[in-house]
C-alpha cells in the first residue's frame, strides 16, 4: 500500500511545489496570518511540529545541521477511506511559524509548528523529503505510524515529527551516517505552543488524533 500511495504522493509534489509559488510569491503564512481564513468550507486543519535533531555518530554530541526550512512531510490517506494526499512544508496554503523561542542555540534551536487544511479523511505519515530539490533524500518512518482522522471544521493535531540525523565530521563538513523519524504525541504542549501562535484556535474544536479522542477548549 504505501510505495502505491508514495508514488501519488511524489507525483503530487511537483503541482504542490507550482501552486505553491503561484500563490504565496514570497516567504510563507504565519500561524497568526489574519489576511486568510482560519478555515475553509469542506475542510480541517491538521496541526504539527517538525523537530529536527542532529547528532554526530560516535559520540551523540549535537550539531548543527538543520535542513526543517526545505523538509516536506508527505500524508497519504489510509486505502478505502476519503480525503487526498497532502503536504506539510513551509510553503504554500500550509500556514507555519518557528516555536520554543527559549531555546534558540546553535543546534536543536526552535522548531517549526504548521496548520494545513486537509479533505476529511483517515491519513498516515508516508515519508519525508529532506534537503534542497537539487538533492532531496527520503526518509521514510521504520514502523507504521499512527492513523488520524480529520474532520470538517475541526482541527486535528497530528503528532510531533521528529526526526535524527547521525553524522560524521568529514573534509570540514558533517556526512550523514543514518536518518530516522517518527511520529511522537506530545499533544499539550505542542497545542499550548501552536495556540499562543494562533490565538483564533481559542474558538475551534481541537482533537488529539493520535489519543483517539476529542479534546474541547
Amino acid at each position: 500500500m504505501r510505495l502505491s500511495t508514495f508514488a501519488r504522493s511524489l507525483a503530487l509534489s511537483t503541482v504542490v511545489l507550482c501552486l505553491s509559488a503561484c500563490e504565496t510569491g514570497g516567504p510563507a503564512r504565519r500561524l497568526d496570518d489574519t489576511s486568510v481564513p482560519l478555515m475553509k468550507p469542506g475542510y480541517g486543519l491538521v496541526a504539527t511540529t517538525l523537530i529536527e535533531r542532529s547528532r554526530l555518530y560516535r559520540t551523540d554530541q549535537p550539531i548543527a545541521v538543520m535542513s526543517v526550512g526545505t523538509t516536506m512531510a508527505f500524508y497519504s490517506p489510509v486505502r478505502g477511506s476519503d480525503g487526498s494526499a497532502f503536504v506539510v512544508q513551509p510553503r504554500g496554503e500550509t500556514r507555519a511559524s518557528w516555536v520554543n523561542p527559549d531555546q534558540p542555540g546553535k543546534a536543536d534551536r526552535g522548531y517549526m509548528a504548521f496548520l494545513t487544511p486537509v479533505k476529511p479523511g483517515k491519513y498516515y505519515l508516508n515519508t519525508l523529503l529532506v534537503g534542497p530539490m537539487s538533492h532531496q533524500e527520503s526518509v521514510r518512518p521504520k514502523k507504521e505510524e499512527p492513523v488520524f482522522e480529520v474532520r470538517e471544521g475541526e482541527v486535528t493535531y497530528a503528532g510531533s515529527v521528529q526526526m535524527l540525523t547521525l553524522a560524521e565530521l568529514s573534509r570540514g563538513g558533517y556526512e550523514p551516517v543514518r536518518k530516522s523519524v517518527e511520529v511522537v504525541d506530545e499533544y499539550a504542549k505542542d497545542m499550548a505552543l501552536i495556540r499562543a501562535k494562533e490565538p483564533r484556535l481559542s474558538t475551534v474544536t481541537i482533537r488529539n488524533g493520535l489519543a483517539r479522542q476529542a479534546v474541547s477548549n
